[in-house]
C-alpha cells in the first residue's frame, strides 16, 4: 500500500495486526503445552505457525482483486485499506514460522532438500525484501516503479509457493484442503485480470 493508493500506513492500526500476530501464535504455543497430540510439538508448531501467517499472506494479496470485482463491498474496502498492515503481519508470522521450520529439521534429524532450500530461502528473502520496503519514505527511495516490480514478483511468488506446498500436502493432511483452494481462487482471480488487463 502506498501513498499512490491513497492510503498512508496508520501505525496504531499496524500495532494491532502486529499484536494479533503474536497473540496467535502465542495462543498456539499455550495449545502446545497444554494439550496431548497425536504427533510431535514440534511438527505441530511448524504446521500452524505456516497457517497462521498464511492466513495474514492470503488477507494482503487479495485485497486488490477483490476490491476490484467487488469495489462497492465494504469487506473488500476494509480488506484494501489494511492490505499493507496484513502483509507486515505476515512478514512477522513468516519470521515466527522460521525457527518452527529448523527446529522440525533438527529434532527429527532430516536433512532439508535442496528444493526446500533454494525455493524456499528465496521466499523468506523477498518477504524480508518487501517487509522493509513497505513504507512511503522506502517507496520513495527506490522508487514507485521499482517498488511495484519487487512487491508484484514477491507476492506472486510466495503465493505460488504457498499454493504448491498445500496442493501436495493434501495428500497427507486433508485439512489444507481450505488453505489451497483459497489461495488458488485468488490466483485465478489474478490471472482473469491480468489477462484482461493485457486484451485492453
Amino acid at each position: 500500500m502506498t501513498m499512490k493508493d491513497g492510503f498512508a500506513i496508520a501505525p496504531e492500526r499496524l500495532t494491532y495486526w502486529l499484536l494479533s500476530t503474536i497473540t496467535l501464535n502465542l495462543l498456539l504455543l499455550f495449545w502446545l503445552i497444554g494439550a496431548s497430540h497425536m504427533e510431535s510439538e514440534v511438527t505441530l508448531w511448524a504446521r500452524y505457525t505456516a497457517r497462521i501467517s498464511f492466513w495474514f499472506f492470503l488477507l494482503s494479496y487479495c485485497a486488490s482483486p477483490l476490491y476490484r470485482q467487488w469495489p462497492n463491498n465494504k469487506i473488500s474496502r476494509i480488506i484494501r485499506r489494511n492490505r499493507r498492515n496484513a502483509g507486515l503481519g505476515f512478514a512477522l508470522a513468516h519470521f515466527i514460522h522460521l525457527p518452527a521450520i529448523l527446529l522440525f529439521y533438527q529434532v527429527n534429524e532430516e536433512k532439508m532438500g535442496w528444493v526446500t532450500l533454494i525455493f524456499g530461502g528465496l521466499a523468506f528473502v523477498l518477504i524480508l525484501l518487501m517487509a522493509v520496503t513497505s513504507s512511503d519514505r522506502a517507496i520513495k527511495a527506490i522508487t514507485y516503479r521499482n517498488w511495484k516490480s519487487l512487491h508484484r514478483f514477491g507476492a506472486h511468488y510466495v503465493a505460488f509457493i504457498f499454493a504448491i506446498a498445500y496442493t501436495l500436502g493434501i495428500m497427507k493432511d486433508v485439512y489444507t484442503i481450505l488453505p489451497a483452494a483459497a489461495i488458488w481462487f485468488v490466483l485465478i482471480l489474478r490471472i482473469k485480470e491480468a489477462l484482461k488487463n493485457r486484451k485492453s
